[in-house]
């Protein structure tokens, strides 16, 4: 298990926060996005930031990946982006 910087946190909460920053050990590029109002997160980003030991990008609002779609991968990158922002839409 990572060492998490989220003191206070509940046990299950601190497992979650370890389990997003291995799950982001296996992906060539995480990106989370924060919101001022949202501690859980924030807890997040700083748990895959320092445990995962892979690039992380934050990001406060939309998120417009338009110059990925030259190849295959930045398509599925670019569609799977918009699948996120519409399912925390709907939140």
């Amino acid at each position: 298990m990572l060492a998490t910087r989220t003191a206070g946190l509940s046990k299950p909460l601190d497992r979650m926060l370890d389990l997003a920053a291995v799950s982001a050990r296996f992906s060539d590029l995480t990106l989370i996005r924060l919101s001022n109002a949202d501690s859980l997160l924030r807890s997040t980003a700083e748990a895959v930031v320092f445990g995962s030991g892979r690039p992380v990008v934050l990001y406060q609002g939309a998120l417009r990946l338009t110059h990925a779609g030259d190849s295959k991968v930045g398509e599925n990158l670019i569609r799977r982006c918009k699948q996120m922002e519409a399912r925390v839409g709907q939140q």
